[in-house]
């Protein structure tokens, strides 16, 4: 062997058994259902607005006239941090409803992360704990919810809620984490 070339190391392995430690099989345990999730989003989401998306479009168009109707009532709910977030889609890409579908998969997919996190301190993952978990975690019995980009506040009530409960978790002054689960709160209980 010369100096110009490198010896390249393999691991052995014995009875076919698999070369990825015990780390990375938990990753890969996480990332195939994540993969799996975007996958059915990206291919079944549409740039047309579904039934409630249709009561977006005024709000929309009164932000373009410099109103913000963040404060109206759906139901008997204040909508306002998800309609913050699809007026801000409306003035930035014309409100095209399959990016705020792909950023409901994304809200959904930061829980799921932070939620293994909480779970990580809570016991040792291992990789079919991490498959099941993710598993049940995109489930697609509520498939339509992932379809509609009008459910994106009931998304980031998942979201606020594992934030709030991970902040709970960690050691912070009091101060600090009494301020943020306070306004936290205030934003999940003002999506539904």
């Amino acid at each position: 062997m010369t100096i110009t070339q490198k010896k390249t190391e393999t691991r052995p392995n014995p009875l076919g058994r698999s070369v990825l430690n015990s780390g990375e099989r938990v990753v890969a345990a996480a990332t195939v259902p994540v993969c799996l999730y975007l996958l059915f989003v990206l291919h079944y989401s549409l740039n047309v607005p579904l039934a409630d998306d249709w009561l977006i479009v005024p709000l929309v168009k009164a932000a373009h006239h410099g109103q913000l109707p963040l404060w109206s009532q759906y139901g008997e709910r204040r909508l306002v941090v998800g309609r913050a977030i699809i007026i801000g889609f409306g003035l930035f890409d014309h409100l095209n409803e399959q990016h705020v579908m792909l950023f409901t998969a994304l809200v959904f997919i930061a829980s799921y992360v932070i939620f293994l996190t909480m779970l990580k301190s809570y016991r040792k993952l291992t990789w079919p704990l991490v498959l099941v978990t993710g598993v049940v975690w995109f489930t697609l019995t509520d498939w339509q919810n992932a379809l509609w980009s009008f459910q994106l506040s009931w998304y980031l009530v998942v979201f606020f809620f594992i934030v709030m409960t991970a902040l709970l978790l960690k050691n912070r002054p009091v101060l600090f984490s009494l301020s943020s689960l306070l306004s936290l709160g205030r934003c999940r209980t003002s999506q539904g």
